[in-house]
């Protein structure tokens, strides 16, 4: 939950392009990478 928090917090802080690219990177990759890690 502390990384989705930080994410979002980034997000409406600064939107910059880089930032925005791995909050969405992180966000797939909890949603579908932890179901192929586990």
């Amino acid at each position: 939950e502390a990384l989705v928090k930080t994410i979002n917090s980034g997000k409406t802080r600064r939107s910059t392009s880089r930032e925005r690219e791995m909050g969405h990177k992180e966000m797939t990759f909890m949603k579908y990478g932890n179901k192929n890690r586990r």
